[in-house]
C-alpha cells in the first residue's frame, strides 16, 4: 500500500476513520487497564517471589517507563509515520503483559513490566496526534473526549477484571487479559489504516534521547527521597545542583540544535510562546491533584472520620463514572466554538479549585460524604480538560512541532503528578498533627488549581477580534 502523508487520514471514508478511532480507543483502554489492574493485584503477585517489601520500588520502576518515552514516541512517529507508531509499540506491549505473570524470577519480572511502560510510552501520544488529522478542527474535541472516556473505562475494567479473576484464584488470567485490547487495535490498523510518510528531513537527536531520560530520572530520585531526607539533606541539595546543570545543559543543546536547522528532542522554542508555556501550567496544574488526592483522602477518612473501608474504596466511583460518561458529551460542546475551548479550560481550572475548598477545613467533623463531592468535582473537571488543553495547543503547535508539542502536554502532566506527590508527602510529615497536615495538602492543590484558573484568565482568554 503507498504510504501518503497523514494530512490525507481525513479523506477516508468515515468508516474507515471511525475504525481507527476505535483501534487507538482500544490502545487507551490498554494503556490504564493494564497498568492500574496490575496495581490493584500487585502486593498477591509479588507475594510469589517473596518480594513484597519492593513494592514502592516496584511502582516507581512500572510508571517512570511511560514519561521517559512519551517525548521520544512523538519525535518516532515524525520519523517512521504514524501507522508504524500505532502498530508495533501497543502489540509489543500487550505481548509483554501477557507473559508478564509467568515470568520465573522477579528480576525478569522487573524488567518485563518496565519494558513494557517504555512501549506504553511510544505509542501513548499518537492517538492525540492522528486525531487531528481523522477529522477536521471542530470535531477535534470530541475526538478527545472519545479517547478521555477509553483511558477513564480502562482505570475502571483494569482493578475490576484483575480482582475478580484473583479471587477465583486465576491471577495471572486477570492481568493479562486486557492484552486483547492492543491486539484487536493492531489488526483495525493493520488492515484499515494505509501507510504515512515519515519526514525524510527529521533525525533522531540521540544526545537528546540520552540526557533527557537521565534527568528525568534524576528529577523522580530527586523528589521521590525528598519527603524522608529534608530540603537540606546534602544528598538533595547536590541532586537538586546536579539537576539544574543537566537541565541547563539540555536546553542549550537542543536549542543550538534548533538554531542550527536540525531536529531537537524537544521543541524549546515553543515556550517562547506565551500561550502555549501557559497551557503547560494550566494542564499540570489541573492534573497533578490526582495522586494525592487518592492517597491522602483515603487516609484521611480513615485515620479523621473512622470510614468504612468499603466506603473508602466507593469514593474514585463519581470522579469515574463522570470520566467515561462526559468527555464525548463536552468535547462536541466545546468544538462549536473557539471560545468554548477557552471556557472548558477556564472550568477545568475552577471545579478544580472548588473541589478542594471543602477538604481545606477537613476535620473528625466533617461528614465522609464531602469525599464524594470532590471526587465528583474532579471528575467534572477532568473532562472538561480532557477535551480542551491539547487541542486549544495543537492550535498553536506547526505540522513539524504537532508530536513533539503534543507529547510535551502528555510528558508535563506525567511530572506534575512526580512533583505534586512529593511536595505533599513534603507538606504532610513538617505538620505533627496529621489533620493540619491534610489540610496543608489539600490547601496546596486548591491554591495550585485556582493558579490555573488565574492564568487561563489572564493569558489564555481569546482576544476580542
Amino acid at each position: 500500500m503507498k504510504a501518503i502523508p497523514r494530512e490525507q487520514l481525513r479523506e477516508l471514508s468515515a468508516m474507515k476513520r471511525n475504525l481507527i478511532l476505535i483501534a487507538c480507543c482500544c490502545y487507551m483502554v490498554f494503556t490504564l487497564s493494564a497498568t492500574s489492574g496490575l496495581s490493584a493485584v500487585l502486593t498477591p503477585l509479588l507475594s510469589r517471589y517473596d518480594a513484597v517489601d519492593y513494592f514502592s520500588l516496584t511502582t516507581t520502576i512500572s510508571t517512570i517507563g511511560m514519561p521517559l518515552m512519551t517525548p521520544i514516541g512523538g519525535k518516532l512517529a515524525d520519523i517512521f509515520g504514524l501507522k508504524k507508531m500505532l502498530l508495533y509499540p501497543p502489540l509489543i506491549a500487550g505481548i509483554l503483559l501477557a507473559i508478564l505473570p509467568f515470568m520465573p524470577t522477579f528480576t525478569t519480572f522487573t524488567i518485563v513490566q518496565f519494558l513494557m511502560s517504555l512501549a506504553i510510552g511510544l505509542y501513548v501520544v499518537a492517538p492525540y496526534v492522528i486525531a487531528k488529522f481523522l477529522t477536521d478542527a471542530p470535531n477535534v474535541p470530541k475526538y478527545m473526549g472519545f479517547l478521555a472516556s477509553a483511558m477513564a473505562l480502562g482505570s475502571f475494567l483494569g482493578p475490576l477484571l484483575a480482582g475478580f479473576f484473583a479471587d477465583f484464584g486465576m491471577l495471572s488470567l486477570g492481568i493479562n487479559i486486557t492484552a486483547i485490547f492492543p491486539f484487536i487495535g493492531f489488526l483495525i490498523i493493520l488492515f484499515v489504516m494505509p501507510q504515512t510518510k515519515g519526514d525524510p528531513n527529521i533525525s533522531f537527536d540521540g544526545v537528546g534521547a540520552i540526557l533527557m531520560p537521565i534527568t528525568v530520572i534524576l528529577f523522580v530520585f530527586i523528589f521521590d527521597r525528598l519527603p524522608e531526607l529534608g530540603w537540606t539533606n546534602p544528598l538533595i541539595l547536590i541532586g537538586f545542583a546536579v539537576l539544574i546543570a543537566l537541565v541547563a545543559g539540555f536546553v542549550y543543546y537542543e536549542n543550538r540544535k534548533q538554531n542550527s536547522g536540525e531536529s531537537p528532542l524537544i521543541p524549546v522554542h515553543l515556550f517562547k510562546n506565551i500561550r502555549f508555556s501557559a497551557l503547560i501550567f494550566v494542564g499540570m496544574a489541573c492534573f497533578c491533584y490526582l495522586a494525592p488526592l487518592l492517597a491522602y483522602g483515603s487516609t484521611a477518612a480513615y485515620e479523621l472520620m473512622n470510614a468504612d473501608s468499603q466506603v473508602v474504596g466507593f469514593f474514585p466511583l463519581p470522579r469515574t463514572i463522570l470520566s467515561i460518561v462526559l468527555p464525548v458529551i463536552v468535547g462536541t460542546w466545546a468544538g462549536k466554538k473557539e471560545k468554548n475551548l477557552w471556557l472548558s479550560i477556564l472550568i477545568t481550572a475552577v471545579t478544580a479549585a472548588i473541589a478542594f475548598i471543602p477538604l481545606v477545613f477537613i476535620s473528625s467533623s466533617v461528614p465522609v460524604w464531602i469525599f464524594f463531592f470532590t471526587f465528583a468535582m474532579c471528575g467534572f473537571s477532568e473532562s472538561f480538560r480532557s477535551v480542551s488543553i491539547t487541542p486549544t495547543a495543537q492550535q498553536l503547535l506547526s505540522l513539524e512541532d504537532l508530536s513533539a508539542g503534543t507529547a510535551l502536554i502528555n510528558f508535563s502532566n506525567s511530572l506534575s503528578a512526580v512533583i505534586s506527590s512529593s511536595l505533599a508527602a513534603y507538606l504532610f510529615g513538617i505538620n505533627s498533627n496529621p489533620t493540619a497536615g491534610f489540610r496543608a495538602v489539600f490547601t496546596m492543590l486548591a491554591v495550585i488549581a485556582f493558579l490555573g484558573a488565574l492564568v487561563t484568565l489572564t493569558l489564555l482568554r481569546p482576544k476580542k477580534n
